[in-house]
């Protein structure tokens, strides 16, 4: 059996229960198309950060398999470091590609230039940033150096979905003509990808087949600005509340934890309006609504040529987004809101229709992908390998208990899926409990519940222990 073909689709800024699969009234056809056909993991998080930009300390735990406390190059807050990969962690496509794999990197690494070059074989419309206007994002051409200088950036041509999505249609056309039409459909023409080299590059075949790719595909959208095309714009009334009804956690005032000087949380006027947070939510549906179209081009083209059937398609996101729940905008919060993400795969070993509860992290990714792809795990890492829970019978516990987050010098967070604990270090200190199972919303503060404290207590002991394993500068505030 050869060795799947990696597609690894990341969005920025998708919450988990925005697909319509998740019964979210925004419309996500190709997604649940996706989720139809493979699995989708329903409670999967991300850990928070030591920057504002969660999306940065997100993806380095995504690419180096360690939970986020280690995933980074620092935890100085806010700091360079705190975005940049740890400079001694193998990234996921650095492995692949040392075994056998053709790598391709296309649009948002918020993780250093270092950590991209020794990442992959090829790439385009790489974006060495956070955020950007749609219309005008900042883009290098694959450097093979590695050197990527500013005065090599330019703007690309058109919106930012549209943008990545042919750059990854057209690195595909490419893989294959090196491959010269063996990866599962004719030969295509050569698309003008980068010219990258890197170990085995002329090597196309082998004993196990075409040369198989990794191809990280990182969109910017939905992330604010929030301005989609107009087709998709007005796929949602902002001024209807059946349209686009506001979140059941909806709050005029927000909760004491939010953190005003995170520019997210100036993005609406405060207390917050109903209608003005409305309208965010309308422009956010349709950015991923455009983007779910965009994806459909992708698993489109490859169904045309003939890559579907051995590819491994993965979709997640960096964090998710409050909009109006608890009455914040942003992410930098560790509610579920901000924590929680879609993560669907499916291809080749994947079963179809299936929605698993079990908890898993995104340092859990690297371990699950490299051992679907034959591929062995470099020392460090923590994530714990979900490849027998995507095959056991629904209702299989999976291998973590408890999952950890951490914001910066604010909070830290506790939760084994049935209750969650929030310790809020400053500006206040205070811990917060809540009941998930019965409040998914975290409406009510149970933590001062007497028939909850073992709960609360063993929550909190998980919690203090994390934190010195992890190496928690504020472990000791604990």
């Amino acid at each position: 059996m050869p060795r799947p073909n990696i597609l690894f689709l990341i969005a920025d800024d998708h919450r988990h229960d925005v697909l319509g699969s998740a019964g979210s009234p925004v419309r996500t056809p190709q997604l649940d198309a996706l989720a139809a056909r493979g699995t989708r993991l329903a409670r999967h998080h991300c850990q928070g950060g030591m920057t504002g930009a969660i999306c940065a300390p997100s993806r380095a735990s995504i690419l180096s398999g360690r939970e986020v406390l280690a995933a980074t190059a620092g935890l100085g807050i806010g700091t360079s470091e705190a975005h940049e990969l740890a400079p001694d962690a193998p990234t996921l496509p650095q492995v692949l590609r040392e075994n056998g794999y053709r790598t391709y990197g296309v649009g948002k690494w918020h993780n250093g230039t270092e950590s991209f070059h020794r990442s992959f074989d090829d790439g385009a419309q790489i974006f060495f940033g956070g955020m950007s206007e749609h219309t005008a994002v900042p883009v290098h051409d694959f450097d093979p150096t590695g050197a990527y200088p500013d005065s090599a950036r330019h703007l690309a041509e058109g919106f930012s979905t549209d943008v990545f999505v042919q750059a990854v249609t057209d690195l595909l056309e490419a893989h294959q003509h090196r491959a010269g039409g063996t990866a599962g459909g004719g030969a295509a023409p050569d698309a003008g990808a980068g010219a990258g080299g890197g170990p085995g590059a002329d090597d196309h075949t082998g004993a196990d087949g075409p040369e198989p790719f990794f191809l990280w595909a990182a969109f910017t959208a939905p992330h604010d600005p929030r301005t989609p095309p107009e087709e998709f714009a007005r796929l949602y009334d902002r001024t209807d509340p059946a349209a686009v009804p506001l979140p059941e956690n909806f709050r005029t005032d927000p909760v004491e934890a939010t953190n005003f000087g995170e520019r997210d949380e100036n993005l609406a006027a405060a207390p917050r309006d109903p209608e003005e947070v409305r309208g965010h939510l309308a422009d956010y549906y349709g950015m991923i609504s455009h983007l779910d179209d965009g994806i459909g081009r992708i698993l489109a083209h490859l169904e045309r040529s003939g890559l579907a059937e051995n590819t491994l398609v993965v979709y997640t996101a960096d964090h998710g987004l409050s909009l109006g729940q608890h009455g914040m905008m942003g992410k930098q919060s560790l509610y579920e809101h901000s924590l929680r993400v879609p993560l669907l795969l499916a291809g080749p070993g994947i079963e179809a229709g299936r929605v698993l509860d079990p908890l898993s992290l995104h340092a859990d990714l690297l371990p699950t992908l490299l051992g679907l792809a034959g591929a062995p795990v470099p020392p460090g890492v923590q994530g714990k390998d979900l490849g027998s829970l995507l095959t056991a019978p629904e209702g299989t516990p999976g291998p973590r208990e408890v999952v950890h987050a951490a914001y910066v010098d604010r909070a830290r967070m506790a939760s084994d899926g049935e209750h969650k604990l929030i310790r809020h270090l400053r500006p206040f200190r205070r811990d917060e409990l809540y009941a998930l199972a019965t409040d998914p919303g975290e409406t009510e503060d149970v933590a001062s519940d007497a028939a909850r404290a073992r709960t609360r207590d063993r929550l909190a002991a998980s919690l203090v222990a994390w934190q010195h394993a992890s190496g928690d500068p504020w472990a000791e505030e604990s």
